[in-house]
């Protein structure tokens, strides 16, 4: 599974603003685009940046992502 989620880094904080899942991605794609905008615009209102990085779960289950002492992910 891959999860999609999305980062702001403002200052000295970076913290996780949302996370989507394959499936909740093409179901509600709007939903996800709506996502992105609304942390895009908090990015900017902090001064700070917006990332999207995807993430690959092992095992098509979140819980999978605890088991690896490390996730790989890739940013977009």
């Amino acid at each position: 599974m891959r999860l999609w989620t999305i980062w702001i880094q403002a200052g000295e904080a970076t913290w996780l603003e949302a996370a989507w899942d394959d499936e909740s991605t093409a179901e509600n794609r709007s939903g996800y685009e709506d996502a992105v905008s609304k942390a895009e615009q908090v990015a900017r209102e902090n001064k700070g940046e917006m990332r999207v990085i995807a993430i690959d779960v092992p095992d098509r289950s979140i819980f999978g992502a605890f088991d690896p002492p490390v996730v790989a992910g890739e940013v977009s």
